[in-house]
């Protein structure tokens, strides 16, 4: 199994988990979804720009009219743009598109009325945007959106390319290599300590029905926190060897855990049971204010991955667990809820890899238990 990753940023990973909602029945349904659509445009048009070194979108007349599309990639990510307004009302902070705005409120607004601004990015590209002087009837100058168009891909590529946003990718690359490492090692010493792992994946979350004023980030953890200590104590719960979790946030789910739970699979082999004790305990233990979801039922495809018994030496299904250590890396590698830039919470814990398979928890008699019990945990 490579070490050596890659961390791509052309887009969202989880765009599809953000745009749709899977219904009762078993089917993904779209929601509402323009503020996100907003940012992945922006998010993709950040690495187009980067990657290309494209600075121009159309190609312009002498007399500023547009003669024909230069860069139709360009384009079509400008015209995914909805409005800037919307990217205030949606609840996630990226960096991407704190630089768009600010780019586009120093550039283009003066040209651009704010009941004009969702109609802008899909204008014809040779309509005039005027600017109004104190006599609001006679417009002082007027420029093409073609042209407002180019500048604003311009003054975006002079951003993009300075040091002080390349330093910023370099951070947020260092923090997503940091993660996946630290995961990928807790996997590699369980599958040497134990040859046989049995991997869980769960999402544990708070019900829509909690108003959000009910129950404070801090709360979620601090129940999280006591959730996780439980399988030291609790007879009612497998004898789990590791495991490692990132806090998230969707509009769909609110705040949840993506949590992977490890079972030495030399002796329990049966996944759902296992996932079913451990999200109905999750559910008693939070008064029925908490879901969890077994990823296995998860219609997202790239979810289901690395679920199931996974043996040493199979290169195949650890290449594939690679992917789904990436994703869980990479959920907050653009979007990052708001709320969780205040409130100081650690957003990412994996438990220690072991040394030896060695008993520290309280033993139980339980004939379905085994007694390995967990090594404390790391967090990033």
């Amino acid at each position: 199994m490579k070490d050596q990753i890659d961390i791509e940023q052309k887009h969202l990973c989880n765009l599809v988990e953000l745009t749709t909602e899977q219904t009762g029945n078993g089917f993904l349904k779209p929601t509402e979804s323009s503020g996100i659509e907003t940012l992945s445009s922006i998010v993709l048009l950040a690495h187009y720009i980067q990657q290309e070194s494209s600075n121009q979108v159309y190609q312009l007349s002498y007399e500023g009219k547009c003669l024909y599309t230069s860069d139709p990639v360009l384009d079509s990510y400008l015209r995914g743009i909805h409005s800037i307004e919307i990217l205030k009302q949606t609840p996630y902070w990226c960096k991407e598109a704190e630089i768009f705005s600010m780019v586009f409120n120093s550039h283009i607004s003066p040209y651009i009325l704010e009941y004009e601004e969702h109609l802008f990015w899909r204008a014809q590209t040779n309509l005039k945007f005027e600017i109004y002087g104190s006599n609001n009837y006679i417009p002082e100058s007027s420029v093409r959106a073609a042209k407002l168009k180019n500048i604003l891909v311009d003054e975006l590529s002079k951003t993009f390319d300075s040091l002080e946003y390349r330093a910023f990718q370099y951070t947020r690359n260092l923090k997503v290599k940091r993660q996946y490492k630290k995961m990928l090692a807790l996997i590699k010493r369980l599958l040497q300590l134990f040859n046989h792992i049995l991997i869980i994946r769960l999402d544990l979350g708070w019900n829509k029905s909690i108003n959000p004023c009910e129950i404070s980030v801090s709360q979620m953890r601090a129940n999280f926190t006591k959730f996780l200590g439980e399988f030291r104590y609790s007879k009612y719960l497998p004898n789990i060897v590791g495991y490692l979790w990132k806090l998230q946030f969707s509009k769909q789910k609110g705040y949840h855990y993506h949590c992977m739970f490890f079972i030495d699979g030399n002796t329990f082999q049966r996944h759902t049971d296992y996932a079913e004790i451990i999200g109905q305990y999750w559910k008693t233990m939070t008064e029925n204010k908490g879901y969890f979801l077994n990823c296995i039922n998860d219609l997202i495809k790239h979810r289901r991955f690395s679920i199931g018994l996974i043996q040493y030496g199979d290169h195949n299904a650890l290449d594939i667990l690679k992917q789904a250590l990436l994703y869980i890396c990479k959920q907050d590698q653009f979007l990052i809820h708001k709320q969780l830039l205040d409130c100081n919470l650690r957003v990412f814990q994996t438990s220690i890899p072991p040394l030896t398979p060695m008993v520290l928890g309280r033993f139980r008699t339980l004939p379905s238990k085994q007694n390995i019990a967990i090594s404390p945990a790391i967090t990033d």
